[in-house]
């Protein structure tokens, strides 16, 4: 069923019959059966009135959500207040079924629409990116906000993830909101509705308060500067060639230049060549390294950035130029050396 469609029917259900029309028991919707890994959060959004199902049968998991429908399943969360102004999207028109619901969130600062055009796009398919975004937005809202901030760099498409969304994104996993798509985050998919359910259920049932045992911890300030280093790192993957003895991430450089440059942007000054590099800092255990480390091999004069996922940034060759690939071409470590 395409999204517009659906984003109708939904509207002409809420309409003709309220809002708690297709309620049901997660057990009578033929597409939710026990055992299934979104059962019971199925039944909780169910339970709780927050999502309702396509038909009286149907949850519709495998169905994209729409954005209208996300925003819907917020206003619910927030107990339907009633908006003090109609919304000025330009797609938005008062008296659909979601407009209060909208016109509420938009006030409330929850969703910004599209501000090139002025547009919300009501029938589009929320990516999982925009999810995080608003529900990081709605935690603000009800004053459940944290500085929890996980490390995107784990993953190996961190960096589709857009400016816009890059934090709430990081936010979302580090309250386990959104724990990756076998292994990726894959930030501009589109969500389906049992994976909404899923988000839903764990935000309302975690403990957003970092001060009680089982809160999640913050970032240590050298992991968070580990994470800057390797993005940082990661602008010039594909784009700086390599040069031997040169020291320029635009004209070019080699191993040890590169990560001298890099780590320059930071105020800290390396030595230039490898062997020296490798005994700055403070070594540590392969099985303890951190983003922004320095790694160095045993059977050649090198030194890389490791960049998480078993991965390194580093000046290859000529061919290569600068790339982030698996540590394992490289053979074996010599040290691991921490310098933040």
């Amino acid at each position: 069923m395409k999204i517009q469609k659906l984003i109708r029917s939904v509207g002409i259900i809420i309409l003709a019959a309220g809002m708690s029309a297709n309620i049901a028991q997660a057990a009578t919707y033929s597409d939710v059966n026990a055992g299934d890994w979104y059962y019971n959060s199925v039944q909780y959004v169910s339970d709780n009135q927050i999502m309702t199902g396509l038909n009286e049968t149907t949850f519709g998991v495998s169905e994209d959500l729409a954005r209208a429908q996300f925003a819907t399943i917020l206003y619910r969360m927030a107990g339907k207040p009633v908006p003090t102004a109609p919304s000025t999207f330009i797609d938005v028109a008062e008296g659909e079924w979601y407009s209060d619901a909208v016109a509420w969130a938009s006030a409330a600062k929850i969703v910004t629409g599209y501000t090139d055009t002025n547009t919300f796009a009501p029938g589009k398919s929320i990516t999982r990116e925009e999810i995080a975004t608003m529900m990081h937005r709605f935690a603000k809202y009800e004053q459940k906000e944290s500085d929890a901030r996980a490390v995107l760099t784990e993953y190996p498409d961190a960096g589709a993830v857009n400016q816009f969304a890059y934090e709430a994104v990081q936010w979302s996993v580090a309250h386990e909101l959104i724990k990756g798509d076998n292994g990726y985050l894959n930030p501009q998919s589109a969500t389906n509705r049992a994976v909404c359910a899923t988000i839903i259920e764990r935000y309302m049932t975690r403990d957003f308060n970092l001060s009680e045992p089982g809160g999640v911890p913050t970032i240590p300030e050298n992991q968070k500067k580990g994470q800057e280093v390797v993005e940082y790192a990661r602008k010039f993957v594909g784009k700086t060639p390599y040069a031997a003895g040169g020291l320029s991430l635009e004209t070019g450089t080699d191993c040890s230049g590169f990560v001298k440059l890099i780590y320059a942007n930071f105020g800290i000054t390396l030595p230039r060549p490898t062997w020296e590099q490798d005994d700055v800092g403070i070594e540590v255990k392969e099985t303890e390294m951190q983003l922004g480390d320095l790694i160095f091999f045993a059977n050649y004069e090198h030194v890389g950035i490791y960049s998480g996922n078993g991965k390194f940034i580093h000046t290859a060759t000529q061919n290569k130029g600068t790339v982030e690939e698996e540590l394992k071409w490289m053979g074996p470590i010599k040290t691991v050396r921490r310098v933040l």
